[in-house]
Formats: C-alpha cells, structure tokens, sequence
C-alpha cells in the first residue's frame, strides 16, 4: 500500500473528483454533471478551500477512490454522514482493502461522536458488517390520498388503510420557514443528544437555495406556545418519465427533529395539505421512529417484499416498484434516527 496515498481534496480538484464519478459511476450522475450541487454538498464551510470528500491516490496522483461525507452538526465533536463511496475495481484489485482503508483514513482523521450513513447498498453489507456497524432496512410509510380518481404512480388494489385515531390529540399549528432567522424558535440544544444530531447551520445548509428542489419547512408548535416542539421538513417530489416529462406527485417528509409525540397530529395535518395539493400519496421513509404513533396517525408500511401495494421510491425516471433503503451507524446503545434527505439521500438521479 505504500504506492497509495490517502488525503482530503482541495477544492481545486472538483473538476477531476467530478470525471472520476462520471467514468466510474454514472456518466449521468448528478455529480458529474452539476458543479453547483456538488459543492453544496461537499464544501468544507471551515476550510473553504477543502471538500468533506477523501481521496486515495496513486504514485501519479491519478485518483482510485472517492469517500464523500458531511457535517450534521459543526460542534467541536460533530456527528457524521457517510454519502458516496466509490473506489475503481482496477485498484480494488491490485491494492488489498483500499476501499476500507479510505474510509478509514476520513474516520481517523475527522474528529467525530457518531457515524452514520443512509443509502448504503447491498453490495456494501458485508463490508459494513466486517467493520462492525449497524445495518438496517429502513422503513417506509404511507398514505394513500383516496380522492385520486386516476393512480398513475401507486398499485394497491386490495389495500386496507389504517385509520388516523384523532380523538385526544392535541392541537397544534404548523408554520412555514420563510428565512434562517425563524428557526431560532426552536431550541436545538434540546435535541443535542439525538443521534445524529443536527443543528441550525446543518438545516441552512441543506435545505435553503437548493439547487434542484424546494423544501418546505415547517415550525410545530403546541397551541399558545412560543418555542416550537418540533421541525419537519417536507417536498412535493414530481415523478418523471425517462424523457422528462411530469408523470404525477407525492409529498415526502424528508426530515424530522425533535420529540416524537406529536407525529399524529403532524402527518394528519400534513396529509390534508396532501389531500389539497393533489398528490397521489404523503410518505416518511426513515428508521428509529416509533411505528405505533405513524400508524395512529394513519400510515401504513410498506412491505417491500410483496407487490399487492406497491409506493414507489425512485422518481426520476420513475421505477414502479417497491425499493428499500438501507443505513447504516456506529454501533450505540442509544436508537439512532435516519430520513430521507440524510447523507446524499434526496438529490436528483439525472441532470
């Protein structure tokens, strides 16, 4: 291994870091194509001239491997999200474990409380398992808007809903975002030992002036109190054909913080704004929430396994299948959270 060296990119290597994706990935990946997207991702906000992304080298300085990660927080001992992963099979095979020792050598040298990552792929279970880290299939939940009179992206037949339990629950009141400066209405520091935690500059970075999508994100608060109890975040995701044409639209929530006993009233108001939107179905693909409480709000989860109901996952172009999403974290005795938009979770699959 001493003809590999590991290091973190500089920023005036993103141009190659983005041919590499192109010629050992996907020549359509999205970051292979979008510079915009990529250093959104991807810049180092405390060393702007680096890239949160690990390179291994050869003697040449020609690139065999990228290990990408992000910052959920920007605390002194931060947690950390694992995202693309990619090492060409010529140096997987001529240089033993070089994919392992690149993640290793980011690890190491990124001081860190937590890893996580949400996305893995089978090919990389085995691997993950034999670094002694948690896998998990994460869960989808759904709701079926049952005043579409044509389904062009959902199959569910013989599907038998759940019915929202809405005696009891309390009121609350749902606020839209409209700048950075809102979000001082919720108290981070109280969510700081959720695992990942994600703090105010994380949700800035993420979510606001995204390239490609609009997130709506939403304050809740109990009613006649000022601070907010919870932050979700959600997307109304338009399934494309394989020319781009708009196909239909679901609602996704793509992000949640805070404690968990409002989820009913959350997604039973969530799901009217579904209801008024016209989308085909609202869904929380996530892992390490409590399933009784979506299930009292109304959602059901899917069965990946059969094809009675089928939710779609990928949506440009669309696939017309029940597809899983798997994650994967340090082991910990604590639960660990995963959503959607974790990682490099939620990005355009094609320019």
């Amino acid at each position: 291994m001493n003809d590999v060296s590991f290091e973190f990119a500089d920023l005036c290597e993103l141009e190659d870091i983005m041919s590499f994706i192109s010629r050992h990935w996907s020549v359509n990946h999205i970051y292979s194509v979008s510079k915009e997207l990529i250093m959104k991702d991807f810049l180092w906000l405390d060393q702007p001239d680096k890239l949160t992304i690990g390179l291994a080298k050869d003697v040449n300085r020609e690139i065999l491997g990228v290990f990408c990660f992000k910052f959920y927080n920007y605390s002194a001992m931060p947690d950390l999200a694992g995202a693309l992963w990619k090492v060409t099979s010529d140096a997987e095979k001529k240089y033993q474990m070089i994919g392992v020792r690149l993640r290793q050598f980011v690890v190491k040298n990124v001081k860190h409380r937590f890893f996580s990552a949400a996305g893995a792929g089978e090919q990389t279970k085995n691997t993950y398992k034999m670094l002694r880290l948690q896998w998990n299939q994460m869960k989808q939940y759904y709701i079926i808007n049952p005043l579409i009179h044509e389904y062009k992206l959902t199959k569910h037949l013989s599907h038998k809903p759940h019915k929202a339990e809405i005696f009891g629950l309390p009121n609350i009141e749902m606020k839209l975002v409209e700048n950075t400066d809102d979000l001082l209405n919720f108290d981070f520091d109280r969510i700081s030992n959720t695992l990942p935690f994600k703090d105010k500059r994380y949700i800035e970075n993420r979510f606001f002036d995204y390239p490609f999508y609009n997130y709506d994100i939403f304050l809740v608060y109990k009613s006649n109190e000022k601070i907010a109890q919870n932050i979700v975040i959600c997307r109304k995701a338009v399934a494309k054909d394989e020319k781009g044409q708009d196909i239909a639209s679901a609602y996704r929530i793509v992000d949640f913080y805070g404690p968990e006993d409002l989820l009913p009233s959350i997604i039973i108001s969530l799901f009217e704004r579904v209801k008024i939107q016209g989308d085909e179905f609202l869904d929380f693909v996530c892992h390490g929430f409590d399933q009784e409480l979506l299930k009292q709000a109304g959602m059901n989860s899917l069965n990946f396994d059969s094809t009675e109901t089928i939710v779609p996952n990928f949506f440009e172009p669309l696939v017309k299948e029940n597809i899983s999403v798997n994650c994967i974290a340090d082991v910990t005795r604590s639960n660990y959270r995963h959503c959607r938009a974790d990682g490099d979770g939620d990005r355009p699959s094609f320019f």
